[in-house]
């Protein structure tokens, strides 16, 4: 693969291609499950959409959330080197139990009732394998990236554009194929090529991790101290193991990510009366955007849930004799992230230089108005549905306007994380703002299934498609205007960041 006597490829350190071919299957891997989630629920299992968005938003939930833990165990027990093997090898057993949970209900010798819990229970184990397996990959591969670099180094920037290029590639390339086999040919057929996708990445893992050297290892201070004397294999069971409950009690959910985030706010409204008064107003200013990036978020990840369904019952998928599945569509988001993201960095280097760019909160706000302008714009396409059906090209606008927004806002958020937050704690805050994204998911799956409408005889077509279309104008108001509310908030959120920008 690389000359092992070359220090750089490309001019980088060559494990930086290692770790971007490893993100990029993951991110196959997990994109693949995304999109065809939703309507494995809806058709195999016959869920309502009622249910099935809410086991949507758990498992988004736990996937993000998970994250925190897995970063935890990294630095604590393992190193992040061995957290990432350990989790693409749950990725992939996840991967092949999703598969054997789209088997046929009569594998099992039981009524149909007992068959479809018994399958249940097999797909709640193969998310749960999934949730942990992403909780180990995604803050630690990401960490050793950053590992590879010395702090001074100038190409820090450039690898991680290179290792995020991977995130978007394995992303669209997964709606297209994963979502494509999976609606064509059958679940078991989209879910195996996500597995099939992580086995690539391990095995390229494997061959290469001499080219990481000692990035990721845990220093040797650690070895026999406190929570790593004992076995790691001990923890990964407990945590597998709870997360399987909680899929099976996933009423809960909502009230233990509730009860968590309350925790940390109360930790760090002790936290700031023991600090200098700089630090206690940038904490404040990032709490202030962290709500409105749950706010973003809660817009964002429609796409999964509500927006693929709409696609899926309401959006004419025919060009000419072509036919596209409607997790397909989901490739728009990953692809458009691709195209727009060099040209809106370069956007705002160009600012930057004129010493006119946009303020963090600002581009908070203007993403507002670009999610809450591309729900409306879905809205507005209820003027002109032919038979309950609509142009493509609508929803092709909104994922446009949806991924431009997540550009003012994502990356500008970690950036924000790092300048903001006191050192000793940034790991902390990044957890936070992991978490955040993680009740942001949970909670657009809740607002999808208030206006969503029971399948049953009693709603017609008509019917069901206006909620849908009050689902997306609610949310595209709310968005305008928590977006005018951020701007006028500004110049305060500003003073409270002390001239961070």
């Amino acid at each position: 693969m690389f000359k092992k006597n070359d220090n750089d490829f490309l001019g980088h350190p060559k494990g930086l291609y290692v770790l971007f071919l490893l993100e990029l299957w993951e991110r196959f891997s997990f994109y693949g499950i995304k999109a065809l989630l939703i309507f494995f629920l809806t058709q195999h299992f016959l869920l309502t959409d009622d249910k099935a968005l809410h086991l949507f938003g758990v498992f988004f939930a736990t996937t993000f959330a998970l994250p925190v833990v897995g970063g935890i165990f990294a630095d604590k027990i393992i190193g992040a080197k061995k957290a990432v093997l350990w989790g693409s090898i749950f990725l992939i057993i996840g991967q092949t139990i999703l598969a054997l949970s789209a088997t046929n209900h009569d594998i099992f010798s039981v009524s149909a009732e007992e068959s479809t819990n018994s399958l249940l229970s097999l797909m709640f184990l193969g998310l749960s394998f999934i949730s942990v397996g992403i909780g180990f990959v995604k803050p630690n591969s990401t960490t050793m990236v950053g590992m590879l670099y010395k702090s001074n180094d100038s190409r820090r920037d450039s690898g991680f554009t290179i290792f995020y290029v991977g995130i978007s590639i394995g992303a669209a390339s997964a709606a297209i194929i994963c979502g494509y086999l999976g609606q064509t040919y059958g679940w078991q057929y989209g879910f195996g090529m996500a597995a099939f996708g992580m086995t690539i990445g391990l095995s390229v893992y494997l061959k290469g991790s001499s080219y990481l050297e000692d990035v990721g290892n845990l220093p040797l201070s650690y070895n026999g101290r406190g929570l790593a004397r004992l076995k790691p294999y001990s923890y990964l069971v407990v945590l597998l193991i709870s997360i399987f409950i909680l899929f099976h009690h996933n009423q809960f959910v909502g009230y233990i990510l509730l009860l968590t985030g309350a925790i940390i706010v109360s930790f760090f409204i002790y936290y700031c009366t023991n600090i200098e008064k700089v630090e206690r107003h940038r904490i404040m200013a990032i709490f202030i955007l962290i709500f409105f990036l749950i706010v973003f978020f809660s817009l964002l990840e429609q796409m999964g849930g509500a927006l693929n369904l709409f696609t899926e019952r309401y959006v004419n998928r025919n060009f000419g004799n072509f036919h596209i599945e409607s997790s397909q569509f989901m490739a728009l988001n990953p692809i458009f992230i691709l195209i727009l993201g060099p040209v809106l960095g370069w956007f705002w280097a160009k600012l930057a230089k004129r010493q006119i760019e946009p303020s963090t909160p600002a581009k908070f706000s203007l993403a507002l108005v670009l999610a809450g302008s591309g729900l409306l714009t879905l809205s507005f396409s209820s003027n002109f549905n032919n038979n309950t059906t609509i142009n493509p090209l609508w929803i092709i606008g909104t994922y446009f306007l949806l991924s431009s927004g997540e550009l003012f806002i994502a990356p500008i958020a970690l950036s924000m994380i790092t300048k903001l937050s006191p050192a000793r704690i940034c790991g902390l805050m990044m957890g936070t703002m992991f978490l955040a994204t993680a009740i942001a998911g949970f909670l657009a799956a809740q607002i999808a299934r208030v206006f969503t409408l029971p399948l049953s005889t009693s709603n017609t077509k008509q019917s069901m498609i206006d909620g849908y279309f009050d689902l997306f104008s609610n949310l595209g108001i709310t968005a305008l205007v928590l977006a005018g509310v951020l701007l006028a908030l500004t110049p305060a959120i500003k003073r409270l960041m002390h001239g961070v920008k």
